[in-house]
């Protein structure tokens, strides 16, 4: 999207981008209520869902919600079932599927 000199947000196909946000322990309906102006912005020129689930079942740790985040599979499908266990990830991740179909993918990360 690029905003036109008169506000609007216009469609520049040459340029799609995808930008994936995730906050650990920060659930979607509750941002949708926060006073966050910056990413109501996002929110407001792109797709956002405030009921999304990433896992309905397994244990509630993040690296099991992490892989169902990035594969869309369930925890018994995608074998991470620990906060040290990312490397057994048994689906390509969405990641994956970018780096594999795009010329140029960045992916970053910040875990305190």
């Amino acid at each position: 999207l690029c905003q036109s000199s008169s506000g609007q947000y216009q469609d520049d196909i040459s340029n799609k981008r995808v930008l994936l946000i995730g906050v650990d322990g920060l659930r979607a309906d509750a941002a949708c209520m926060l006073p966050l102006p910056n990413l109501h912005l996002l929110r407001s020129m792109g797709t956002w869902s405030c009921w999304a689930n990433s896992q309905t079942t397994g244990i509630a740790k993040s690296g099991p919600g992490w892989a169902s985040f990035l594969t869309g599979m369930e925890s018994d499908s995608h074998n991470v079932d620990a906060n040290d266990d990312m490397t057994d990830i048994a689906h390509p991740t969405v990641l994956d599927l970018a780096k594999d179909t795009f010329a140029m993918s960045v992916a970053a990360a910040v875990w305190r």
